[in-house]
């Protein structure tokens, strides 16, 4: 027997500008929050950009008279973890991942795949109850405000492009066929709450193209959600809609075929329940932030997928090694281009820049001008800000060299150098090993200027899976410090209880 819905009015809400979603659009506002990142939001601001640039409608609205579009459109970025919603920050933050495509580092097919794909039930930006939906539920929920917590207590765990994907690939293995209509989708996908669901979900699938009839009825609420996801679908390079607007299909693209291994991969990396977020706190504000630390951070851990030039056809770490760290290198340059009488450590104060800052929260925000470089240095230098400002606020000296190290620190009589990386799992291999040559290198350059006892360490702006070979290799084997970037938070992981003292968060 398929699962019965978790409660009537069961759907997968999205957001319903999912057809004016585009490269053009995201690039857009996200590049027309660039200069207030950090910063208090400035609608004049961010409504002229829109307009000059044409990005959407102007939005011209009655009540204030002028044009909005900041107002209503905003509201793609936060969808998809790409800033914190303005109703939980009166400030712009971009996320990790948002910053990662204004550098370059990830591209926009890159982007709206991942994000797409990650996109789950229960979430933390989707929490209001409609009036609708509140009448319809028992007595039972009347003190649940959040659709977070009611899908929360009704045991959903779930992400659609995921299932999706993965009835589709079922359905093409079992049948050749890389189609699923519509209404296929709205009578038995849209009933799945868990990843669990998905082989009963195939089965009713095939025995009702083979008898032409079935006993389920359309989930009523489905259908505009329905088409909702069929857009944003269509925007990655795995999934096209076909058909006419009354009768459309999803189909499987060539690509999605042609790298059907690898996407698999993601997918099931994303169906491990440890992969999903999950409520952590009573306080509704409190895990509405969680949220967007978690959705928008970057996690080594689910790939990218292939560029459709590198289309994976052999070994996968192969491809991962030949990244070249282009952005490290842009940075700064190394001691090798330097004169030789500049081959040295020159190090002065670091100068604070202040983040924005929240008791509960730590988030990776740079006073940066993006004009001023063509690849970007945002989430690096949001990184070095965010161990500086953690170090001083210990009562550390922290020192830099624009030319060299990143952060140098002076505690407790011991010296401390890091080095800073921005990641993506596709070049997190390549920088892991730069990043170790670059630290010991400048650490020999410095032992004649100072006698005391040094530590190093790597920082990494991305989340790192607590399992995962690159921990131990780096605290154990290289006995260094790692730091790294989860859901908003600097993690520290080292065997030395002084570094632990100085890096870990400030309660």
């Amino acid at each position: 027997m398929f699962p019965n819905l978790p409660y009537e009015g069961w759907s997968w809400p999205v957001t319903q500008h999912s057809g004016v979603i585009s490269e053009e659009v995201i690039k857009g506002l996200i590049f027309a929050c660039i200069e207030l990142n950090g910063k208090p939001i400035d609608s004049n601001y961010i409504n002229n950009y829109i307009v000059t640039h044409g990005l959407v409608t102007d939005n011209y609205r009655a009540d204030s008279n002028k044009v909005d579009a900041w107002r209503d459109y905003q509201q793609i970025l936060s969808e998809f973890g790409l800033i914190y919603s303005a109703k939980i920050s009166d400030k712009i933050i971009l996320t990790p991942i948002a910053i990662a495509y204004a550098d370059g580092s990830v591209s926009y097919e890159e982007l709206i795949t991942l994000q797409t794909l990650k996109y789950q039930y229960p979430n933390g930006h989707k929490t209001d109850i409609s009036s609708s939906l509140r009448m319809t539920l028992p007595s039972k929920y009347n003190n649940i405000d959040s659709l977070a917590e009611l899908q929360s207590i009704c045991k959903v765990q779930i992400r659609p492009a995921v299932v999706i994907w993965k009835v589709m690939v079922e359905l093409y293995k079992l049948t050749n066929n890389t189609t699923i209509s519509l209404n296929e989708l709205q009578i038995f996908v849209a009933r799945c709450t868990n990843h669990s669901d998905i082989p009963l979900c195939v089965t009713n699938i095939i025995d009702s193209r083979a008898s032409g009839q079935t006993n389920l009825q359309p989930v009523i609420r489905a259908r505009r959600n329905l088409q909702d996801w069929m857009k944003l679908l269509n925007q990655t390079p795995l999934f096209k809609i076909t058909g006419t607007k009354i009768n459309s299909s999803l189909t499987l693209t060539q690509y999605a075929l042609d790298n059907l291994d690898a996407v698999d991969e993601i997918c099931e990396q994303l169906s491990d329940p440890n992969s999903f977020w999950y409520i952590n706190s009573l306080n509704k504000e409190e895990y509405k932030y969680n949220w967007f630390s978690f959705y928008g951070n970057i996690n080594i851990a689910t790939q990218l997928i292939p560029k459709e030039d590198t289309a994976i056809k052999g070994n996968s770490s192969m491809i991962l090694e030949a990244t070249q760290d282009k952005q490290g290198t842009a940075q700064k340059k190394t001691i090798e281009e330097l004169p030789i009488e500049h081959k040295g450590i020159n190090l002065k104060p670091f100068e604070q820049i202040d983040l924005p800052h929240n008791p509960s929260h730590k988030l990776v925000v740079s006073e940066y001008d993006y004009n001023k470089s063509k690849v970007g240095s945002m989430l690096h230098d949001g990184m070095v800000n965010l161990i500086a400002k953690e170090c001083s606020s210990k009562g550390a000296n922290v020192f830099v060299d624009p030319k060299t190290v990143d952060l140098f620190v002076q505690y407790k009589g011991r010296e401390f150098m890091v080095e800073v990386k921005s990641i993506t799992p596709s070049n997190f291999i390549a920088r892991l090993r730069t990043a170790i040559g670059q630290v010991h290198q400048y650490n020999f350059l410095m032992k004649k200027n100072s006698p005391n006892p040094r530590r190093l360490g790597l920082a990494f702006t991305a989340s790192i899976p607590k399992n995962a070979w690159q921990i131990p290799f780096v605290k154990d084997y290289l006995d260094m410090d790692l730091l790294y970037l989860d859901s908003g938070n600097l993690k520290i992981c080292s065997n030395d209880s002084l570094s632990n003292e100085l890096y870990s968060e400030s309660a």
